[in-house]
This record gives structure tokens, sequence and C-alpha cells, in this order.
């Protein structure tokens, strides 16, 4: 096709051979490398689940060396890091990091969040659906039930319950949207930031094949199978466009091609490594475009969609597009009306909430009411009963726990076969 993109040769090679291998490789035979793939497909924990955990405990620990090795390394380590490390040891020995703990957990719980999200080339969990924006959703909700904005959401990670206080407070004005936003972009700022940490790997993947002189398959195979039917092709000029957009206009490419839900990035990090872009332009690319413009847009949208107002019109548009009625559901109201009650209950559910918690400052230490109710749990069986009760996950929290459970088995299978065809790859 007149225009395609085939990605350069640093080893001299024309487009049409095969590399010979990097070095201390042997290039194997085409049947071999297709055997190989083929055997790697089927590491997975329901065929051989014993095979594939080994293959992933190898690969994580192959891993984690290389990057142990790289960040004690690293100038940042050496000049930032650790000077940063020992003075937070200082203040934690002087009792004055408590401030610090807390945007230390406030910014790695959204950081990593958002690396969940966009890391493992198409194996990503979710994590804007699932953490983010009902985060957003709260801080909005909470501060109409209040009537104004000045409370804490730093303590909005990890084990944390009931993380949003705020007491009614005379003399505020009510929040407007320019509020709301100022209030959630700084959560929305970093989930975006580590996105933009999630598709390095790619690119270095892609970055040091080339610098090596060896093929990379995976955009190979993109560039050089078309397909068959009409979406198929569609993909395959879309996959050549973005090529040659990043090729021409590098940064920019970057940063337009990030700021909106593309998920054929993983691609264009791929290509900014087989053309060598500059780690520092590939990077600041993402951030500008991930960071500040995507979550910035997104941000927005879903402050109007969550503001009172606009989730009214929402659940009048649910009522008047299921106007049906069913007998199991509802006798006098029809199926929209009903999920609009549910809808219109939780947020009230969670506003009372909110208004009902004592202020921060007189909060109990986290945790400490689990434990004290599992020890009277252990004293009787009755009491271990309404423990058990108490403390069953709700439907939105089993939710979660299988799209983590997925994503994580998802992630463990794709390190297995990856390190399971790099050892074929070496012993021949």
């Amino acid at each position: 096709m007149a225009g395609e993109v085939r990605p350069p040769d640093a080893a001299g090679s024309g487009p049409g051979r095969r590399p010979e291998g990097g070095p201390g490789l042997t290039a194997a035979p085409p049947g071999a490398r297709q055997t190989d793939r083929m055997a790697a497909r089927e590491l997975r924990f329901l065929k051989r689940p014993a095979l594939t955990l080994r293959m992933a405990a190898g690969g994580l620990a192959e891993g984690l060396l290389h990057a142990a090795r790289s960040l004690l390394q690293h100038p940042v380590m050496l000049f930032a890091l650790l000077p940063a490390l020992g003075v937070f040891l200082v203040l934690k020995h002087l009792g004055r990091a408590d401030g610090v703990e807390a945007w230390l957990r406030f910014g790695s719980w959204w950081v990593g969040l958002g690396v969940l999200s966009s890391i493992g080339l198409g194996t990503g969990m979710h994590s804007g659906l699932l953490f983010l924006w009902p985060h957003v959703f709260q801080v909005v909700a909470a501060a109409e039930r209040c009537g104004h904005i000045a409370f804490d959401v730093h303590r909005d990670v990890w084990w944390a319950s009931n993380a949003i206080h705020c007491e009614p407070q005379e003399g505020r004005p009510a929040p407007i949207f320019s509020d709301f936003f100022l209030k959630t972009y700084l959560a929305c700022f970093l989930w975006g930031c580590g996105t933009a940490l999630g598709e390095i790997p790619p690119y270095f993947m892609s970055y040091h094949a080339q610098l090596a002189g060896k093929q990379n398959r995976e955009l190979d195979a993109m560039l050089g199978h078309k397909g068959r039917g009409l979406v198929a092709q569609v993909m395959h000029d879309m996959l050549n466009w973005m090529l040659a957009v990043v090729r021409n206009h590098g940064f920019v490419a970057v940063v337009l091609l990030s700021a909106w839900p593309n998920a054929a990035f993983d691609l264009c990090g791929m290509a900014c490594g087989m053309f060598l872009m500059p780690f520092g332009t590939f990077l600041g690319g993402l951030v500008i475009g991930k960071g500040v413009m995507k979550t910035g847009w997104q941000n927005a949208v879903f402050i109007s969609i969550f503001r009172k107002k606009s989730r009214e019109s929402l659940m009048h548009l649910m009522a008047s597009t299921f106007p049906f009625r069913v007998a199991a559901v509802s006798q006098e109201l029809s199926v929209g009306e009903v999920l609009a009650e549910k809808m219109q209950a939780q947020v009230t559910k969670f506003q009372d909430r909110v208004a009902q918690l004592a202020s921060a400052a007189n909060d109990p230490a986290p945790g400490s009411p689990f434990f004290e109710s599992l020890a009277r749990a252990a004293s009787s069986p009755g009491e271990l009963s309404t423990f058990v009760r108490a403390h069953l996950p709700s439907p939105w929290n089993l939710f979660l726990l299988c799209m983590i459970g997925f994503f994580f088995v998802s992630m463990l299978e794709q390190i297995a076969q990856q390190y399971y065809t790099k050892t074929r790859l070496k012993k021949e």
C-alpha cells in the first residue's frame, strides 16, 4: 500500500530480509519461531499452572533485578531520591513526618493506579472507572451535601474507610464548577502521570531492540498483515497513519495522540522507540498529553455529569428511556423509575454518611475499629457471626476484586509467556 511506514533497519538489512539475531543469538528457523509462539500462548494458569507460575516468577525476578540495578545507578536516585529519603527519615525521627506521609500515600496511590491502568500491552486494569471517577463523584456529592468544599480528600486512599469528612459551615459560598475541578484535579493529574509511566515499557523494548538491530516482530506483523474485511483494513491503515505522524511530528504527535482515550497508544510508544525518540521527549509529551490535557477534559466532563442538576436530568432520562413495567420489579413503577430511585438512594446514603461523620481530627486511628470488632468476634460464635455479616463485601467490592484478580492473572500470564520465549531463544 502506498504510504506505508516501514521500520528503519539499524542492522542494514532490507525490508524483505530477517535479521540474523542480536549479539550472542542465532536466528531460529521461521517454523521454530512459530512453534515457540504457539507454545508460549499455551502458558495459562488454567492449562499449565505449574509451568506458568514458574515462568512468571522467573520473569518477575529478572525484571526486578534489572530495575533495581538501573535505579541504583541512575543520577536521579543518587542526587535526588536518596537525599529526599534522608530528609524524610530525619523528619520521621523528629515526629514531624505525618503530613509528608499523607502526601506520599496520596501520590503513590493515584500514580500507582495510573500505572496499573496503562501497563501490560492491553491487559491494564481500568482503574479510572473503578477508582478515579468514583472519587470525583464522592467529592462532588460530599460538597453538595455539606454546602462547601473545605474538606480534606487526601485520605481517600487504600484501606481508608469514610475518608471524606465535612461538617456544615455557615457563611461559606456554595461551590461552583471551578471549585469542584480544582479539588479533584490533583488526583486526576497524578493518575494521568501514572498512565504516562505505564507506557514506558513498550517504548524501551522497541528502543533497545532497534539499537541492537533486532526485528520488532509485533510491529512488523501488524504492518505486514492487512487482514481481511473492512475493520482489519481500517486498523492497518490507522497504524500506518499513526507511525507516519510519529515519525514526522515527534513530540507534538505524542502529545496529541495521548490526549484522548487511545486504545492503540501502546503501538505509538513502540513506534517512538523504533524511531529512537529521546526518552525525555517521549515522557514529556506523555505527561502533557495524558497528565494535563486528557485528565483535564475528562475531569470536567465527569464533574458535569455528577453535579446535582445534570444527575437529576440523567435519572429523568433513565426513567423515560425504560418506561415498561415488570411484575418482578415493581407494580407501581417502571424499570427506569426503579433504577433512578436506586441511584438516588445510594447518593443520599453516601451524603448522609458524610454529614454524620466527625471531623478528621477526632477520628480513631485507621483500622482500629476493625481490629476491635475482630477481637470481639473471637470471644463467641454469636459475635463471630455478627462480624462476618458486617464485613461481607458488597456487590461492587466483589466486582472490584474480580477485576483486580483478572488483571493480575493476565499480567502474570503475559510475563510468563515473554520469559518463556526469551529463555527458548537464548538456548538456540
